[in-house]
């Protein structure tokens, strides 16, 4: 069929208008669906803690095309880590200076620092535990060192990751010398094998690790290894103002682990401002400025310095970052506690790594007091970066279906108390979803809502409880302040003042408090009440009236649009009020329709009352609901003004029992032994228990013997200086234990006076020989030391003289054997060493006095003082030169018959053969003709060269037949 062209136009113009349309109706696409928005979440606020481990979750989900919406809750724990991730958070605690509890009725404090720690293992995940240094208050006294080590001997026992590094008072500073601290915490006392098998002690200074060392230091200057977090960590422990030796083998330690996390501990590093000292306070240290710039700063590994040594009244904490020669950050940080009460209070610094966070968390908290210190100074949070894991994802808690802009809700059931969460709400529409910002809360510990210790300082404002709540709190601020550890409110005169804490919402809850008056009660009254279900002005209170006098009346009150009524009362008996003690309150507030209040009070310290003093029902519509909790106090017309004091206010869910304080170990005390030959007698009857009675009693000899009893006694078979260890047990089975040194020896047969081997240490004096009776000194004690097996006399000044005495001996027939030696020759002047032997006062004396002229010749000098006039008896030149620190054997004798008195000495190289009397002289002497003791000295010409030093050692004294 042809058309013609007319009709040809007309089909072609028909087809492109069908084309047109079905175009319109096939080929153009819809309009887009709108995503919903980000969802907001309501309720809990972030940071919050929640009064429950079911947490109410709500949110509000839009969306633009509206409709319903289906809403999913999802969750973790915060810094959970994801499957095979090994990066969880992890703690390292320190004990800083612990030198004040090692004096007699402290040294429990350091047994509970330990005991603590111990049981916080698992729950802190506790990987390492230093000691900061000043372990002891006197490196020279044993009693301190027996109670610093009984009190870390749980560590031990619990083979916990540990290390120990020396304070300035636990060696003697001028000599170095590290006896003391060695025999108490030597390298073998860390040796063995720590949980966990990735941790272990490292090693030491003198071990010759990494080539030979120059120096034996043993244990001052050591170091050890952990792994945690994902991190593998090395602790450089090094010794007060460490000299230039520690620190070049200190550098050989850190370039062997080159891969290892660094913290490096010390005594003495920065101030309480944070500063660095420039000098030093020992022969040959470095000061921490030069520590700092020389050292740390050039060892990129190290990312933490810990010290203590500095304090100033209860300051006794500063910190600072500074960057390293690499730009990294090494933060350095300073505690110690030691000038606050009773030592310290227990105080400790633990610092938690979180490397999801990429953070260090510094807390203090006290065992003794059971409390947290929450300053600014106390608690802290700096960057720590370490390799972070891979967090774990988030989980489904529940979806629901809700219409847009509707509120959804659900409940995050059977946490954790005590741990922080982390939610999101993502919600969909069928084809996209929008997820929310997420939040975080934390639960509160088991049964706890709230807990307050109020062990911070606030002035104006009560701050934030311990378990983060926010106070609210009524009338002017000038009214409140928080310190000494308490709460602090003022009232005037028919004023009143109410603290709240309107993040604690319950329905059935328990308050615990312990409130007291800063002055004693007056006039009509104080009435300070423990709030419940505190709704628009409506509230449940447990009200304790204090009274003039010191009764206390306990009320149960209902306030109902602020009309308050007594609906129970009752006198607490047995109790008065005394200014600045508190009493305890407990109320429990339960049920509905009726809901039961009730209350009870009782001194702190005393047992608990099993009953409730005052108990009371109510149904007043108004008050069946959950309401705040908190403290409100009113103070009556005619009473003074007032300060009310609020401590450990605690709400917990009732039935749930307040723990019980933890059990005080005993404390074991030995008294001074008394050595009789080699029997002794010990008594542990001054052995205390803070809470309870010691009830046990057993003794290691040290010698494979052991005993039972409050006191005992043991004897040796053989001479020796033994550990004898006391164990001690209280009534609740717990127990501790002190070490304390004896020294027995045969009993001096007849005739023996005196006798000394110096087997002891002293940096001042030269303490009691072991017969004989103490040594009395002329001078400066700082002069007279012991170590190493003998007695020091250190002469620094020209033309001066030193004597050390037995006093306690008497006798008018008397020999004197002495090892003597000098620390340099006669060259820079004469040396003269009087042994004396008979001193019948100190100005008047017979004594054979060893001369070494400049010549270096010895010669032997018999001389008579008498009212400090001296003169030469008798002398005789020896063939003997003196050799510098080679020893001498002296004896002289003065032995009195009929009025005369025979004199006579002799000297030899100490190890050959005794020669017979070198020089003898007779004396009649009138003022010198009764019985003396014994001394020994040591004296420089006026023109010779300080110092010398004169060692004494071996001395036996002896009578002798006229």
């Amino acid at each position: 069929m042809a058309f013609g062209p007319a009709r040809a136009r007309a089909v072609a113009a028909l087809l492109a208008s069908t084309a047109v349309v079905v175009g319109s109706i096939v080929g153009a696409a819809p309009a887009t669906a709108a995503a919903p928005d980000a969802p907001a979440l309501l309720s809990p606020a972030d940071g919050a803690t929640t009064s429950g481990t079911d947490v109410p979750l709500t949110a509000r989900a839009t969306d633009p095309d509206g409709g319903s919406l289906d809403v999913r809750f999802e969750g973790r724990e915060v810094g959970a880590a994801a499957p095979g991730s090994a990066a969880d958070p992890f703690t390292f605690a320190v004990l800083p200076d612990t030198q004040n509890y090692t004096y007699a009725g402290r040294q429990g404090t350091i047994l509970a620092q330990s005991q603590w720690l111990v049981s916080q293992r698992d729950p802190l995940d506790l990987a390492f535990v230093a000691h900061l240094g000043d372990l002891v208050s006197a490196y020279d006294i044993a009693d301190h060192w027996d109670h610093v080590s009984a009190g870390l001997a749980p560590l031990d026992a619990a083979h916990m990751p540990r290390s120990v590094l020396p304070g300035n008072h636990d060696f003697n500073n001028a000599t170095g010398d590290l006896s003391w601290y060695d025999r108490y915490f030597p390298p073998s006392r860390f040796t063995d094998t720590w949980t966990p098998s990735t941790s272990r002690y490292g090693g030491y200074l003198g071990q010759n690790l990494f080539g030979p060392d120059p120096i034996d230091r043993r244990n001052m200057d050591n170091f050890a290894l952990f792994s945690a977090g994902g991190t593998d960590f090395i602790v450089l422990n090094l010794e007060y103002e460490a000299p230039a030796y520690a620190l070049e083998w200190g550098r050989k330690v850190l370039a062997a682990y080159p891969e290892r996390t660094a913290i490096m501990a010390t005594h003495s590093f920065i101030s309480t401002t944070g500063s660095r000292r420039t000098t030093v306070t020992r022969p040959e240290g470095t000061s921490p400025a030069r520590l700092w710039s020389e050292f740390v700063s050039q060892q990129c590994s190290i990312r933490l310095v810990v010290s203590g040594h500095e304090h100033n009244g209860d300051l006794g904490e500063s910190r600072r970052t500074d960057n390293n020669s690499c730009g990294q950050p090494v933060h350095q940080i300073m505690t110690d506690y030691q000038d606050r009460a009773n030592g310290g209070n227990g105080w400790l610094r633990y610092y938690t790594f979180d490397p999801a966070a990429g953070t260090l968390r510094a807390t203090t908290y006290s065992p003794t007091l059971q409390q947290y210190e929450t300053d600014a100074d106390s608690a802290f949070t700096v960057p720590f970066e370490l390799t972070p894991a891979t967090p774990a994802p988030f989980e489904r808690i529940d979806s629901v279906t809700a219409a847009s802009g509707a509120t959804a809700t659900t409940t995050w059931t059977d946490l954790e108390p005590d741990t922080a969460y982390e939610w999101r709400v993502v919600a969909g529409d069928g084809d996209d979803t929008s997820a929310s910002a997420p939040r975080t809360f934390r639960t509160p510990p088991s049964g706890v809502l709230a807990d307050d210790t109020f062990s911070r300082s606030a002035t104006g404002s009560w701050g934030t409880t311990d378990s983060g709540q926010q106070w609210s709190l009524s009338g002017t601020s000038s009214g409140y302040a928080v310190s000494g550890g308490v709460g602090r409110m003022t009232v005037a005169p028919s004023g009143s003042r109410t603290a709240t804490l309107p993040a604690v919402v319950a329905q059935d809850v328990g308050i615990v408090a312990d409130v007291g008056l800063a002055s004693a009660a007056s006039g009509s009254g104080t009435y300070a009440s423990l709030v419940a279900r505190s709704i628009s002005g409506s509230s449940y209170r447990a009200r304790a009236r204090f009274m003039a006098g010191g009764d206390v009346l306990l009320q149960i009150t209902r306030v109902l649009g602020g009309t308050e009524t007594v609906v129970s009362a009752a006198t607490v008996p047995g109790l008065k009020a005394v200014a600045g003690q508190p009493i305890r309150v407990r109320t429990e507030v339960t049920g509905t329709s009726p809901t039961t209040i009730r209350a009870r009070a009782w001194v702190p310290g005393a047992a608990e009352p099993s009953g409730w003093l005052v108990t009371s029902t109510d149904s007043s519509a108004a008050l069946q609901q959950p309401g705040a909790v908190g403290l409100s106090v009113y103070l009556s017309g005619t009473a003074a003004t007032t300060t009310v004091l609020l401590d450990r206010f605690t709400v917990q869910r009732p039935g749930t029992t307040t723990p019980p304080p933890a059990n005080v170990a005993p404390m074991a005390v030995i008294g001074t032994p008394v050595v009789s030959g080699r029997s002794v007698s010990v008594s542990g009857a001054g052995s205390t228990d803070g809470d309870g009675t010691v009830v046990g009693w057993d003794w290691d000899f040290g010698d494979g013997s052991s005993g039972s009893g409050a006191s005992t006694s043991h004897t040796y078979a053989a001479d020796g200086t033994y550990a004898v260890r006391l164990t001690v047990r209280d009534d609740d089975g717990a127990t501790s234990s002190s070490t304390r040194s004896v020294t027995v020896s045969t009993p001096p047969p007849a005739g023996v006076l005196a006798r000394d081997t110096f087997e002891r240490t002293s940096s001042s004096g030269w303490g009691s020989a072991e017969t004989g009776g103490p040594w009395t000194v002329t001078g400066a004690a700082s002069r007279y030391t012991v170590a190493s097996g003998a007695g020091t006399l250190t002469n620094s000044t020209a033309g001066g003289a030193l004597e050390a005495a037995l006093a306690g001996v008497s006798s008018s027939a008397t020999e004197v054997r002495a090892d003597l030696s000098w620390d340099r020759t006669s060259a820079a002047g004469a040396l003269y060493t009087p042994v004396t032997s008979r001193r019948v006062n100190a100005r008047s004396s017979y004594a054979a006095k060893v001369v070494v002229p400049a010549a270096g010749r010895f010669s032997l000098q018999l001389v008579r003082r008498v009212d400090n006039a001296e003169t030469t008896v008798a002398s005789v030149a020896l063939p003997l030169t003196q050799v510098a620190r080679t020893r001498y054997s002296v004896a002289t004798q003065a032995v009195t018959s009929g009025g005369r008195t025979t004199l006579r000495a002799k000297l030899w190289p100490s190890g050959t053969a005794e020669p017979a009397w070198q020089v003898t002289a007779t004396d009649t002497t009138a003022a010198l003709q009764g019985p003396g003791g014994i001394a020994v000295g040591s004296y420089m010409s006026s023109s010779a060269t300080a110092p010398v030093a004169t060692t004494v050692d071996e001395v036996r004294v002896v009578t002798v037949t006229p």
